[in-house]
Parts: C-alpha cells; structure tokens; sequence
C-alpha cells in the first residue's frame, strides 16, 4: 500500500467546464495491474470522496527512449480526452507524476470486459441486452467517427454508475484522425473489434454455449457438418458475383478459429490439377453487421481482404492466398494453413519456446518491407510457427488478419507503430 500524496499539474481539459481539480491533492492505494510498459494504481480525491484510476508510465527499458515513452503518453492523453468530451469514455482527471514518472488520471466508475466474473458476463451479455449492447458499441463507434477520429486499439469497459451499465472505451493508446473517405471503413473496424471483444468474452465464459446462442440468428450450410452459420435474410443476387472468382469448392472439416464477423475453418480444396489441398477458409457469418452497413458493403470488404491479403503475401512472407472458394453456397477466401500460435494467444511458455533471434529478426524485415511499400496494420495480428512443415521452420513469423492494411506516406512512422506493437505482445526488451 503507498500512501504518499502527491499533487496535479495544471488539467488540460475536463469534461464539465465547471469542474476544476487543478490543485487539489490525491491519494495512491493499491497496485491493481502491472504490463511491461505502465503500472495501475487505485487511488482518490478529496480523502475518497472520488475514486479514481492512475495510469503510470513506467522507466524505458533497453531499446524503449524516454522520447518513446513521452510520445505515447501525449498520445494517449489527447485519446482520454477526446473520448471524455465526446462521452464516450471514462472522465479525464488530470496529468501528474508519480515517483518522477508521468501518469494520468482517470475516473474509476467502470469494469474492465476482461476482469468481469464470467457469470456476469452471461448474466450481461444475452438476449435483449446482448443487443442492445451491440447497437450502444455501434452508436458510439459512428459518434466518434463522426467527429472525424479513430482509435486504432482500445479496450472496452461497463460502467458501475448507471442503469442499465453502459459500454465505453477505455486504454485507447493513440488518436487517429480520419480523412472523410476512411469513415465508414474505421466505424465498421471499431463496431468488429467492440463485438468481437464481447463474444470473445462470454466464449471464455461460457465455450459450451456460445454455439447454441448464436445458432438462431443465421442459416445452416448444408455442406457443414458443423452448423456452420451465415446470412439467412442476405440470399441476394449479389452473391451470384462471386461465381466467376472461386476456384473450386471446399469441404470443411473442423473449425479452428470463430470471430465476430467470419469463422476460420480448416478445410480441403480440389486445385485445378486435381490435387486435394488443405486450406484455411474465412467464411463472412454476422448478420449484424450487414444490417448495419448492407450485404453488398460486407462483400466488398470481403474482396478488400483478399487484396490486402496478397500484399501481405508478396511483401511479408504472409499466408499463401488460394483466392475464393464456394462454401454451401456461401464465399470463403482460403489461405495456406499454417501451424501456429496467434498473438493473442501466446503463453510465457509459448514466447521461451518459439521466439528464437530469428523470429525477432524476421519480424522486423516483415514490418520494415510492409512499411517501405508505403502500408501499415493499425491492429497488429500474427501466428509463429510451432512446428516444421514443407514451407515454415518453427518459430517463422507470419503476419495475419489484412482486413486492417492502410496506406501510410511516411514509412518510419509506420514501421515504429508497427514494431512497438510487436515487440510489446514478445516482450522483446534488446534489439
């Protein structure tokens, strides 16, 4: 427990032009989380009349400079605070320093998604309010593009404070502003990556489940043999489009993988020399999002991916793409199938035992030629390598998940957005 006191510095912006904590002294309390990279802190104002949160930026370590660690934070806060002005996030406190390091505070009215007891996610997250949850994250998602930013990640939280709780963002890193063209591409980016968030939630809450609760709301494939689900209302001619791009059909054989708005399955193609190929297919599902923005805009997408998917291929060593295949009637875009551990499912054990010099080195080249093209990924995504096959060596990095490729005219700013990310999720502290 700390309990030393320490003092703002001038506040920047509140969200309430009458409230005014410049000056008035706070309390530290308990450390409740620590990353590589910052330390959180419980604390309050006014002898605990206010609780609050305290986000400390921690010492750069090897390769990290103080510049680094400075320009994230300014970034960050000028993220709070539009978040805060636009009601979309948790009250912006003020800035301080703790121990000689810069930290930021916020309101601490909220629960982090990932911290929910897994029955209050299901208790939560169903039915009606399961929905409603849905078309708050797509409200706030278009507000905040509307006012011409992004936030390229962020982590979501339910407020304690209000009935029914509500959904903000939290954690948002970094400010994006947006070109009048890009608004509907990143509102529909936020509104995936918020909903993909909430059922990753309840799948780790409740995995037994989550098939049957989804289940009513699409249509069976017939060729699956696992329910296999897709658009019910969205049977229009538009698909028909798509006839002239497959190169054959696929039978699936197990899931591997279930997003928000595809499922990933392991699958077998027959190539026009007739050889069977085993393939990954992405397979669209949600319907949500097709009624937000039309089955012909998801299908666009769709062809998006694949175009971002074969410059990742030629400029990064990426998944090999097959192209379109006919799954049950419906398009899946199939991919070389590789063997690995996704970034976001990486273990201590899982970094001791793939990430080799290697790894790291090839990690680099990847972003350095993606970033020389003039391209960058605002959501960085990739497997390594866990065992050796005809094509991949244990341990290879392959990049993942194009859907979220931009073009970047200065090539060093989106190399260093790319790599700290990397190197955040290896926990690579010497270059």
């Amino acid at each position: 427990m700390i309990d030393s006191i320490q003092q703002f510095i001038p506040i920047k912006t509140t969200r309430s032009s009458n409230i005014d904590h410049d000056g008035i002294s706070f309390s530290i309390g308990n450390k409740i989380q620590e990353t590589q990279e910052h330390i959180f802190h419980e604390g309050s104002l006014e002898n605990g009349h206010k609780p609050i949160i305290i986000k400390v930026y921690k010492e750069p370590e090897d390769g990290v400079t103080e510049d680094d660690v400075l320009c994230e934070y300014k970034s960050e806060l000028e993220a709070i605070q539009v978040l805060d002005n636009l009601n979309l996030g948790p009250e912006f406190i003020g800035e301080t320093n703790v121990n000689n390091r810069p930290a930021l505070l916020t309101s601490n009215g909220y629960k982090k998604l990932s911290d929910l007891p897994h029955e209050e996610v299901l208790r939560l997250f169903t039915g009606e309010s399961l929905r409603l949850i849905k078309e708050s994250i797509s409200s706030k998602a278009q507000k905040l593009t509307s006012s011409g930013y992004s936030i390229p990640s962020f982590e979501l939280a339910i407020t304690n404070n209000t009935n029914p709780p509500e959904i903000i963002f939290i954690n948002p890193l970094k400010l994006k502003q947006l070109k009048e063209e890009d608004k509907i591409k990143e509102t529909k980016r936020i509104i995936e990556t918020g909903i993909d968030k909430i059922e990753n939630a309840l799948r780790s809450a409740n995995t037994n489940n989550c098939s049957s609760s989804r289940s009513n709301n699409f249509l069976l494939l017939s060729s699956s043999p696992f329910g296999l689900t897709t658009f019910q209302t969205h049977t229009s001619p538009t698909k028909t489009r798509f006839e002239d791009k497959y190169i054959g059909k696929v039978e699936l054989i197990e899931r591997i993988n279930h997003g928000n708005s595809s499922e990933v399955f392991h699958g077998d193609i027959v190539l026009s020399n007739g050889t069977v190929q085993p393939v990954a297919v992405k397979i669209l599902h949600d319907k949500y999002i097709s009624q937000h923005f039309g089955w012909e805009y998801c299908l666009s997408g769709f062809e998006q991916e694949e175009r971002n998917a074969r410059i990742l291929e030629e400029h990064t060593n990426g998944a090999k793409v097959y192209g379109f295949v006919n799954a049950g009637g419906n398009p899946g875009l199939a991919f070389e199938l590789i063997h690995g551990k996704h970034s976001k499912e990486l273990s201590e054990n899982d970094l001791k035992d793939l990430v080799t010099e290697n790894t790291i080195r090839s990690a680099e080249r990847c972003l350095q030629e993606l970033a020389s093209q003039g391209y960058r990924l605002d959501d960085i995504q990739f497997f390594i390598v866990d065992k050796d096959s005809e094509t991949r060596k244990k341990g290879d990095f392959i990049l993942t998940d194009p859907g979220q490729l931009t073009f970047i005219s200065n090539p060093s700013e989106s190399f260093n957005f790319m790599w700290n990310s990397v190197r955040g999720i290896l926990k690579i502290t010497a270059q």
